[in-house]
């Protein structure tokens, strides 16, 4: 019951937020409720619906993308800048012992 309950919630996540985002501005309307975490709770659940549909993969793969993005390995060890750290004596015409 529960793996059949999950596999919905996973196939209608889109049709979930959508509707916990119309939740959300429904209670942003009334003058009461408007607070600043409902406002940001609001604009994020927007911008992943919006990245969602947009992109066709959910928001929570975000992350590990990054990660694979930051830890390919590069395999060009030559620096791109060959003058990228240029001794004192040289920057400033030193002579040598000074």
């Amino acid at each position: 019951m529960l793996d059949q309950i999950m596999t919905l919630a996973v196939e209608y996540r889109l049709a979930i937020m959508i509707a916990v985002l119309v939740l959300l501005v429904l209670l942003l309307s009334k003058k009461r409720w408007s607070s600043k975490v409902l406002l940001i709770l609001t604009s994020a659940l927007a911008l992943s619906i919006i990245y969602e549909i947009v992109t066709d993969e959910p928001a929570s793969r975000i992350p590990g993308r990054i990660n694979r993005a930051l830890n390919q390995s590069n395999d060009s060890t030559k620096s791109s800048n060959p003058h990228y750290y240029v001794p004192p004596e040289e920057r400033y015409n030193l002579p040598e012992g000074q």
